[in-house]
């Protein structure tokens, strides 16, 4: 799915489906002591032809505030629900531990305020390559699938519409990065990588900035996991013409789009590998439009705010068109 700019769409997150994912971490988390002083050196284990997946349920709220002929504040609200499954498979791991990953969508629901939309599956063989380095930190996603849909779609959205595509924004929800020494609680560690499929549109300092974390350890059932605190930001600063397209180079912009999106999260990982198990946060940011293409908008800036959840899903479990957990094939 992609957050198309010129369009906010939305509608209301179901709660039920969020409770079904977190129905055991809820009923079965219990936290470590306090004085827990172990350390613990997490070293991702990537093999070729691994398979992991994840279900995720993303809600958003879409506000734009403007002033009317009057110079009174008006705003309009939006919201957009989101539930899908994404499939990561390693296709190779070089000897420096350096792994290729393809990322595919199994597909989902969109709710908004006016439409119920099923997000169809993609094809095994979807163009969508996620590089990550020995620790798990990722050195780039490569979707030619989501570039070629937003220039051939004639949706003005183009290289800008890699951004916001949803599936590329919630691969760094699933990947987290480790640390590159051993760590005890209390510990933080920091990671930095491109944003999603932008490599020539990115100016100086335009990366991801992930901060994670450990805050504790906590038993799922009779499994001991880590408490990690994830915080990210994702910044994009990009020149578009009037249709929103991005421009480099010799081209003329006609505006400007400056976005700046916070992830906060807490997620149980695998002492061992770091892999995710289950997580849930917020998401907050702006967007700021300026130029012929904010000509376009209700205003020239949009407020999003909204709520995270992920939960692995093992081979063999689907999810309903309602986003419930369970049914099996």
């Amino acid at each position: 799915m992609r957050y198309d700019l010129p369009r906010a769409a939305a509608g209301p997150l179901n709660a039920t489906v969020a409770a079904a994912c977190f129905l055991y971490a809820l009923t079965a988390a219990v936290a470590a002591p306090p004085n827990d002083a172990r350390v613990f050196s997490i070293v991702p284990q990537p093999t070729a032809g691994k398979t992991l997946r994840y279900y995720t349920v993303n809600g958003l709220t879409l506000t734009y505030r403007a002033k009317d002929d009057s110079g009174k504040e008006a705003s309009f609200t939006s919201r957009v629900a989101l539930s899908i499954t994404l499939r990561y498979k390693v296709l190779d791991v070089a000897p420096d531990g350096k792994a290729r990953i393809s990322v595919v969508s199994e597909g989902g629901k969109a709710r908004t305020d006016t439409s119920d939309e099923t997000l169809a599956p993609e094809k095994d063989d979807y163009p969508r390559v996620v590089q990550v380095d020995h620790y798990n930190r990722i050195l780039g996603i490569n979707d030619e699938g989501a570039a070629s849909q937003g220039k051939d779609s004639g949706s003005g959205q183009g290289a800008v519409g890699d951004i916001f595509s949803q599936t590329n924004l919630l691969i760094q929800t699933h990947l987290l990065p480790m640390p590159d020494h051993p760590v005890k609680i209390g510990d933080s560690w920091t990671a930095h990588y491109p944003l999603p499929a932008t490599q020539k549109l990115r100016k100086g300092g335009d990366d991801v900035v992930a901060t994670m974390t450990l805050v504790g350890v906590e038993m799922l059932g009779t499994q001991e996991t880590l408490k990690v605190k994830q915080v990210f930001t994702i910044p994009a600063d990009v020149d578009i013409d009037a249709r929103g397209d991005a421009v480099t180079g010799e081209h003329t912009a006609a505006g400007h789009v400056g976005v700046r999106m916070t992830y906060t999260i807490e997620a149980n990982i695998s002492p061992a590998d770091g892999k995710l198990i289950i997580s849930a946060g917020g998401v907050k940011g702006t967007v700021k439009f300026s130029g012929a293409y904010a000509k376009q908008m209700p205003s020239d800036s949009l407020e999003i705010g909204g709520s995270i959840t992920v939960s692995e899903l093992p081979e063999g479990v689907a999810t309903t068109g309602t986003g419930n957990v369970g049914a099996t094939h």
